[in-house]
């Protein structure tokens, strides 16, 4: 068999192949970011995924939308391996910087705020205002919410909470008058516990949030999402988006 006709045969079995790739868009156990394709609800990422889905529908074949609700260490891990190619509402650090692939724009933006009693009267405007007053504030466990408030200084902070529904009970009861966290988990879980609660105005700090590639994934198909991403700023959908969810 000569050289061409080899080089040929190969690509005549490895085109199909490539072509029909599947492309896996990932989903987290976070709520309301995500929820099952089961739920009744949408989540935010949910309806970012179908807004790029549906300007890839003439562009990128065999989109798939993993419905299984993953932990975020999982995910990263899938991204790496290339058994996930694209994942919505990831943070920004160098050491994701240089496993991951970042968009160029940031499919949207969580604030840090705080819950408390529906009684309470004090509105904190800065994190400083909790140590002026020597006040404890709760925060869940290994979050980048919990770490950035850590790192405040004389802040007086319990970080051992690893469950919303213990957070709120306390947060209810005597031991605990604020909670830390960002306003899209906390404007759904305050609602959703049915609780006297409520999340005060004040917002800490306000961050990008970004839809991040694995570097398996082919450049042609992050090209297409790129430009999908750019659309739906330019026509001003991914705002609206937003808008549902984080009441802005």
């Amino acid at each position: 068999m000569s050289k061409i006709v080899y080089i040929l045969c190969f690509l005549s079995f490895s085109l199909p192949v490539m072509a029909g790739q599947k492309i896996v868009f990932l989903k987290q156990n976070s709520k309301p970011k995500y929820f099952t394709d089961k739920s009744e609800q949408v989540g935010l990422c949910d309806e970012i995924y179908f807004n790029i889905k549906k300007e890839l529908s003439e562009g990128v074949e065999n989109i798939h939308i993993d419905e299984k609700l993953y932990p975020i260490k999982r995910i990263l891990s899938m991204l790496k391996e290339g058994r996930g190619h694209v994942f919505c509402g990831a943070g920004r650090n160098e050491k994701r910087e240089g496993m991951f692939i970042y968009s160029k724009l940031p499919v949207y933006h969580v604030s840090n705020v705080v819950a408390a009693k529906s009684s309470e009267k004090f509105i904190p405007k800065t994190v400083r205002d909790f140590v002026s007053r020597d006040i404890i504030v709760g925060a869940y466990h290994g979050t980048t919410s919990a770490k950035y408030i850590k790192k405040q200084k004389d802040i007086r902070l319990n970080d051992n909470f690893t469950s919303f529904n213990q957070a709120f009970k306390e947060l209810n009861g005597t031991n605990l008058r604020y909670f830390y966290y960002h306003d899209l988990g906390l404007n759904y879980l305050v609602k959703e516990s049915g609780l006297p609660l409520k999340v005060l105005p004040t917002k800490f700090r306000t961050v990008p949030q970004w839809i991040i590639y694995s570097k398996k994934t082919p450049p042609r198909v992050h090209a297409a999402i790129e430009s999908a991403i750019q659309r739906l700023h330019d026509k001003r959908i991914i705002h609206k988006t937003w808008k549902k969810y984080l009441n802005k």
